[in-house]
C-alpha cells in the first residue's frame, strides 16, 4: 500500500503526496514528512498548508510565525476547520500577526460552527440508521 502511495506521490498526485507525508510523520521522519507536506502545500492542498503551519508553530521545522500564519490563513480561506482554530490562536497571542482579540473571537466562532454542524450531521445520520432497522 505505502509503496503504491509513494509512487503516486512521486508522480505528483496531490492526495497521494499528503497521504505519504502523513505516513512519514507518524512512522518515520518529521524532516521527510515536512518535505512532502511542503510539496503538497505547493500544489494548493489546504490540509497540507495547515500541517505546515503546525510544523512551524510546534518548532519541528524552521520557519517564522508569519509563515505559519500565512499557511493557516490560506487553508482557512479554503475551508479547513483546523485552520480556523489555529488562526484564532494566532490572533489571540499575536503569533505571526498583530494581536487582535475580535478576529480571534470570530475565527473561534467559525471553528465552533463548523464543528457543531459536523456533530449535528453525525447525530442525524446515526438516528436515521437506527430508525431504518
Amino acid at each position: 500500500f505505502i509503496f503504491e502511495t509513494k509512487q503516486k506521490a512521486e508522480s505528483g498526485d496531490a492526495n497521494a503526496i499528503l497521504e505519504y507525508s502523513d505516513y512519514l510523520q507518524k512512522y518515520y521522519s518529521l524532516r521527510e514528512a515536512h518535505e512532502w507536506h511542503t510539496k503538497a502545500a505547493k500544489t494548493g492542498n489546504s490540509r497540507a498548508m495547515t500541517e505546515e503551519g503546525n510544523f512551524i508553530l510546534y518548532g519541528w521545522i524552521g520557519g517564522t510565525l508569519e509563515d505559519a500564519f500565512e499557511y493557516y490563513k490560506k487553508a482557512a480561506e479554503a475551508g479547513i476547520k483546523k485552520s480556523y482554530a489555529a488562526l484564532a490562536d494566532c490572533y489571540l497571542y499575536g503569533w505571526g500577526c498583530e494581536q487582535e482579540y475580535n478576529k480571534a473571537k470570530k475565527k473561534n466562532k467559525k471553528a465552533s460552527r463548523i464543528k457543531h454542524k459536523e456533530i449535528i450531521k453525525k447525530i442525524f445520520t446515526k438516528n436515521s440508521r437506527q430508525h431504518k432497522s
